[in-house]
């Protein structure tokens, strides 16, 4: 396999990183790309210039060869057709073809013919023909896959599917008609030698656009793509434009010239130098419609001939020898590009990026021509990226006239890098354009807007694009996709979709000021799940969800170490996921975030992503869930994640579960947040959450539930610390509140200092509620702090068992309850203030009455840890026996100074007790008696060296 084989196999494959290993190593390639004439032995003799041209093109660069019938076969119609491609699928490779050049009479019947296709059926359900030189491009699928006879039949029965037609090109294709007139001929070539030679200076006029448009319907005005040109790709370049439209539409600025009218575009045409003319109207083979005919195309000045994008039906219909794309590439053009039959569009269509309708195509096609790319580059490029079966015919229809690897302009150096290649490029679409499988696309320091740096669809090409270095936050907040979306110009920054796997890396990046529906900054679809990582993503907007990523249709990103900050929506603040989007989203921050409706930070629709390790800061949402919502069965996993300061309008400050969604929540903090209805979480429509080794601290309701609302559904609170919660309002539940048929269980829990007008603690109303082996203390309610205030029961089932209730009356039954003070360790904190809660110390002490009391037949559950993630069911008491303790801590003898760790702290208390010292421990040292033998001496200094050595 030489080098050129290598290359397109790795362009072309997805897992070529796995499976290159099987393979040789490439063979050294030769340094010139090759170049192909394929034409007559008449043509080839009868042109006075082609030689000529032939040795130009060497001098440029190429490797050259001419190849007629002596090589190709020769033949008419068909077998000529199928000669001529039989011979560039056999040499591509070897001789590392890049471009072709067609030069002979186009029609299908000759002897170098276009390939009739038949992409699409009329009405009475017969297949179509439309002569194409695509057929040239792709080597390598069969394009009568069914072989019924009708070549690139895009409506059933097709030829896609594997070993079928392909958009992926081997070779890029251009011609030159030839009708019999060699002056015709010899004049295109040597006009293409002197554009091609042009250099500096004598260049600049070239950097102007004409953009005349016509509506097609009255529901399609067709300025739109005007509009869209100027503001993507022209005004970031720097370049000029003049705009013909039927009228000003309101735009500001108005456009230079109205009507639109042929008289009035060759006027303008013919007197102003244009390097790139786009237009958008209806069509035939000899005029586009109040813009360009073939009466009009002498009137050009053919001394500054234009790239032309012809958006119009038959511009290059090849059986007309006068065809309006041949005119104005023999006076007026040097590369033009037209349709050979009818070509489509979408009626009322009014934005074009990532459309492969007719006037998308004319948007891709400027936008790539305009960044550098050869006009052979640039039709087949966004042929390949832009892939839709409905518009399978403008495939097949628009092809490149003229030499294909003319360029409007040279390639501008930049400042993003393909590391890979060691090749420079202007933009990100510029050097994605051009990238290999696997390739590494670096960005250096610095604010990157406007075209070609927006809208960027990655296409499965598992490429990295990413700044100098992801790992230093100054780098990062120094390399800025700066989208300047808005309404009138929607704009996101990538797309992914089919093939974009782990192995399709964004990194490093800042990205602001997006604005898009569904994914403001990044829209992630198709089952695709590229890794996202160390980046910012602030000030993006969506007009519908997702104000910075969208993730839907299956996919399965993993989003790691990123910051989102301001951005909005109407549901997901920053990231919305739905359709059975299961992200993985670790070590991120989310702040400022908000949702007109759910979701101010995280909206998740029928998706179960994990969210591990992440900050929740000061997101909202006007409805549910201000930091996080799942959603109609959705069942995220929620792990070692703190929500602190975010609100939501209606429920569920820090979180909302609503819609059967079997949530589970481990080991999060959830502090300071607020809500009309469950402060800290709400839980509804017959969710059933299980929330484990959780804190919820100071969170705030208006209406109910302060830490927790929990309505129709079915909780488990298992080793949870619910402290210092209120209902600001006339509501219930302090602590937590259940309501409507739900059933909760609180196991090993501490709640603790919660206030509410009714039921400081815990309110039951019509539910049912078990309380196991948990401590209430310090709640109070209007009727003060009594067994009411703690566990207020107003309706429903509740039992209470080896419980520790302040105030407890024996009312409410059960077996092992006490009212006995707990003896916290500290319940005032370092501060001796009980209201900052965060370093209250609500651990229990050796002697209290919850240490070894609670269910002595309860067993843990697989891999159960208390507050302190110590294992839980300990021997507290040193009597041999293991026992559960009432709370969220299981009371660690080891732990001298009661801080929750065995550490350095507890041999400095132990040494002192040692030595005979006063220690301001709980209990004096008594504490660090830990064989209870009355001593404090060898054998205790045994058990805490075994303990402290322990994993």
């Amino acid at each position: 396999m030489d080098e050129t084989s290598y290359e397109r196999v790795r362009e072309l494959c997805v897992n070529f990183v796995d499976e290159s290993g099987a393979y040789p190593a490439p063979a050294p390639a030769r340094s010139n790309p090759g170049y192909v004439i394929v034409t007559t032995e008449a043509i080839a003799a009868g042109s006075s210039q082609l030689a000529n041209f032939a040795a130009h093109q060497q001098a440029r660069g190429f490797a050259v060869q001419v190849a007629t019938e002596a090589q190709f076969g020769g033949g008419a119609g068909d077998v000529a057709a199928e000669n001529i491609r039989n011979w560039l699928a056999d040499h591509y490779l070897a001789d590392q073809i890049e471009y072709v050049l067609l030069i002979g009479d186009p029609r299908p019947t000759s002897s170098i013919p276009m390939k009739v296709l038949y992409p699409r059926r009329d009405n009475l359900g017969q297949p179509e023909p439309h002569p194409s030189d695509y057929y040239y491009a792709d080597l390598t699928g069969n394009r009568d896959l069914d072989g019924d006879g009708y070549y690139g039949e895009g409506e059933p029965p097709e030829d896609f599917g594997p070993g079928g037609f392909n958009v992926h090109w081997e070779v890029l294709v251009g011609r030159i008609p030839f009708y019999g007139n060699y002056g015709q001929l010899d004049a295109i070539l040597s006009k293409t030698i002197a554009y091609q030679s042009a250099s500096g200076p004598a260049t600049e006029w070239r950097q102007n656009a004409l953009l005349p448009m016509k509506p097609s319907d009255d529901s399609t005005p067709g300025y739109h793509l005007g509009e869209q040109i100027k503001n993507d790709v022209l005004t970031g370049a720097a370049w000029g434009y003049h705009r013909i439209y039927d009228e000003d539409y309101g735009l500001t600025p108005p456009p230079e010239t109205t009507p639109c009218t042929v008289g009035g575009v060759s006027d303008v045409w013919a007197n102003n130098p244009f390097g790139l003319v786009v237009w958008w109207t209806h069509g035939n083979s000899q005029g586009a419609y109040e813009v360009m005919d073939t009466a009009h195309v002498p009137l050009l000045n053919d001394a500054y001939p234009a790239f032309t994008f012809q958006g119009s039906c038959s511009n290059s219909y090849p059986e007309d020898t006068n065809n309006l794309a041949y005119s104005l590439l023999r006076h007026g053009g040097i590369a033009t590009v037209g349709a050979t039959r009818s070509s489509w569009y979408w009626v009322g269509e009014t934005s074009f990026s990532g459309s492969s309708s007719g006037p998308g195509m004319g948007y891709a096609y400027a936008a790539r021509v305009v960044q550098g790319a050869s006009a052979g580059l640039a039709m087949h490029a966004l042929k390949q990226s832009l892939w839709d079966n409905n518009m399978w015919t403008n495939y097949v229809v628009f092809g490149v006239y003229g030499d294909p690897s003319t360029r409007l302009v040279q390639p501008l150096t930049g400042s993003i890098h393909n590391l890979t290649q060691d090749t420079w490029h202007a933009t990100i679409q510029a050097a994605l354009d051009l990238a290999h499988y696997g390739d590494e696309i670096i960005l250096s320091p610095g604010t990157y807007s406007g075209a070609g740096n927006h809208d960027i669809v990655l296409g499965g090409m598992a490429v990295t694009i990413r700044s100098a270095d992801p790992n230093d936050p100054d780098v990062v907040a120094a390399t800025i996709l700066d989208l300047q979306g808005s309404p009138a110009a929607p704009r996101r920054a990538f797309l992914t979709g089919i093939g974009d796997g782990p192995d399709t890396v964004i990194a490093g990046l800042t990205i602001r000021n997006g604005y898009a529906s569904g994914g403001g900054a990044i829209r992630c679809q198709q089952a695709s799940s590229p890794t996202i990582r160390d980046c910012v993503f602030q000030d993006n907007v969506s007009s519908w969800n997702g104000g910075a990523i969208t993730n839907t249709g299956g996919s399965q990103p993993m989003i790691l170490r990123c910051r989102f900050v301001n951005n909005t929506a109407i549901h997901g603040g920053a990231v919305t996921n739905e359709g059975g989007s299961h992200a993985a989203i670790s070590d991120c921050t989310f702040a400022g975030n908000g949702a007109a409706g759910n979701g101010g930070a995280i909206d998740n629709y029928k998706s179960s992503p994990t969210i591990v390790r992440c900050t929740f800061l000061n997101n909202a949402a006007g409805g549910y869930g201000g930091g996080v919502l799942a959603n109609a069965d959705s069942h995220p996993l929620i792990e070692d994640c703190t929500f602190t300061a975010n609100t939501a309008n209606y429920a569920g400050g820090g979180a909302a579960a609503v819609g059967l969604c079997n949530v589970q929540v481990r080991r999060s903090l959830l502090s300071g947040n607020s809500s009309l209805y469950g402060g800290g979480m709400f839980i509804g429509d017959q969710s059933a959450p299980v929330i484990e080794n959780c804190q919820f601290l100071a969170n705030t309701a208006s209406g109910n539930g302060g830490a927790a609302d929990v309505n129709n559904s079915t909780v488990q609170f298992r080793d949870c610390l619910v402290g210092g919660n209120q209902v600001t309002g006339g509501g219930a539940g302090g602590g937590i509140i259940l309501s409507t048929n739900s059933n909760v269980a609180i196991y090993n829990s501490t709640v603790v200092g919660n206030f509410a007008p009714n039921g400081g603690g815990v309110c039951i109303a019509d539910a049912t509620l078990n309380v196991r082996n948990t401590v209430l203390r310090g709640n109070s309610d209007n009727s003060g702090g009594g067994q009411a205030a703690q566990l207020f029961h107003s309706g429903g089932t509740l039992a209470v068992n080896y419980s520790c209730v302040a105030g407890w009356t024996g009312s409410y039954g059960g077996v092992g309850n006490h009212g006995q003070n707990p003896q916290f360790v500290d319940p005032d904190g370092a501060d001796n203030d009980p209201n900052t809660w965060k370093d209250n110390n609500y651990r229990v002490n050796r002697d209290s009455p919850c240490t070894e009391a609670g269910d002595p037949a309860y067993v843990p559950t697989a891999g159960e840890r208390d507050l302190d993630g110590q294992p839980r069911v300990r021997d507290g008491d040193g009597d041999g026996a293991d026992r559960v303790d009432m709370g969220a801590y299981e009371y660690d003898r080891e732990d001298i100074d009661g801080d929750g760790f065995i550490n350095l702290f507890d041999w400095e208390a132990f040494a002192a007790c040692m030595a005979g010292a006063e220690v301001a421990l709980p209990g004096g040292c008594a504490a660090a008696d830990l064989e209870i033998d009355g001593d404090v001496d060898l054998r205790d200094f045994a058990a805490l060296q075994a303990a402290f050595s322990a994993p």
